[in-house]
């Protein structure tokens, strides 16, 4: 039998001892970090009552203001007012008492922490505000400020979740598909099921309704969530842990852009539109995949299999990277999609310019702030 390679078997051993060395932590994180917020922590919080009433529908509205109170996060913040939402405005950063005022003009209650689990435990401190109100409440949404929302003239997505019907809204989903290696995009076959072990609804925008906030079971799960500070148990704990909980307690579910209708609407662009999508897909922050879309970019429509092959990379690089990544050009321009990740800007030049480029294509006054904010973290 033909042995593995050394640098493979290296590999191996020093990822088996690092796991041995941190499974305690693991475990004192896993059972130990929620209890150790409440108990301690939480001391450090702070709440102010707003000047909003409160009304049957609430939203838990998170926001990391690390350069201050932004033109973004009043936007958002108007448009849940508009939109018949009271808003209680989680900080996971202290705010000056000038931009705390702004905020409080605009929300029913504020509430800063110390950043502690993130945005699941941002929404954690917000939903057990609201504890005693959830039985009597008609939607409860749950926003962050990861993303810019609501892009001028888009579809309105409070709205269209209440209207869906669906116990549970997401405005998209992520890891629907089996994956793989975007060098090997060639062979990628798209199957989509929202039964697959990582599927989640992407936490930036989560919309619960009666079914759910009536069920005891849901304050149960915010009262016993267990928090984390690394990003990756964050993800695994909290959008995973929270779309696995909504499935297994058999609400209904769906999103404002179903992932399954991508294949026939890449089918559908004309050449022009699908080649300027390929130049706008986000790659975020791989090198290689970065080459393979310069490759893909390159190849002649005289190839007789150029729209296939256009096709096979969009759909593997969205199945990879999730579709509020990869192909926001086309959610926000084909789809009137109302959301825009931020990081986008942060990740890679390419990824960066690809967010410029959709920018420039929304010539709306109204975008201007986020224009702005972009051109900040573009540098």
């Amino acid at each position: 039998m033909k042995l593995p390679p050394f640098w493979k078997v290296k590999r191996e051993i020093t990822r088996l001892i690092r796991d041995v060395v941190m499974f305690p932590l693991f475990v004192i994180n896993f059972f130990l970090s929620t209890p150790y917020y409440d108990l301690f922590l939480s001391r450090k919080r702070n709440s102010w009552d707003g000047q909003k009433a409160w009304s049957d529908r609430i939203a838990v509205f998170v926001i990391y203001p690390s350069g201050g109170l932004l033109e973004s996060h009043l936007v958002t913040l108007r448009h849940l007012v508009e939109n018949g939402y009271s808003t209680v405005v989680v900080s996971n950063l202290p705010l000056p008492d000038a931009d705390r005022a702004q905020v409080l003009r605009l929300c029913a209650n504020y509430i800063e922490r110390p950043n502690y689990g993130y945005d699941f435990g941002a929404y954690r401190d917000g939903v057990l505000s609201v504890k005693d109100r959830l039985s009597q409440l008609h939607r409860l949404v749950l926003v962050n400020d990861s993303v810019w929302y609501p892009l001028p003239g888009k579809r309105n997505w409070l709205r269209e979740a209440e209207q869906m019907g669906f116990d549970f809204v997401g405005a998209s989903t992520h890891l629907g598909t089996k994956r793989g290696d975007l060098r090997n995009f060639r062979e990628f076959e798209w199957q989509y099921s929202p039964h697959l072990k990582a599927f989640h609804y992407t936490s930036f925008a989560l919309s619960f309704g009666q079914n759910i906030l009536k069920n005891p079971a849901f304050l149960t799960f915010w009262k016993k969530f267990r928090l984390a500070n690394k990003k990756n148990q964050v993800v695994r704990r909290g959008e995973i842990g929270t779309t696995k909980w909504v499935l297994a307690q058999g609400f209904s579910h769906g999103c404002m852009y179903n992932p399954n209708d991508l294949p026939n609407d890449l089918n559908d662009l004309d050449d022009d539109r699908l080649s300027e999508l390929v130049a706008n897909v986000v790659i975020l922050d791989n090198v290689e995949y970065l080459a393979v879309k310069k490759e893909v970019e390159s190849i002649p429509r005289s190839d007789p299999d150029w729209r296939r092959t256009m096709q096979k990379f969009v759909l593997l690089a969205t199945a990879i990277q999730g579709s509020s990544y990869a192909v926001a050009d086309f959610l926000i321009r084909d789809r009137e999609y109302p959301f825009m990740k931020k990081a986008s800007l942060r990740y890679s030049r390419d990824a960066a310019d690809a967010s410029i480029r959709l920018l420039d294509k929304l010539s709306m006054q109204e975008i201007d702030h986020v224009k702005k904010e972009a051109q900040k973290l573009y540098g």
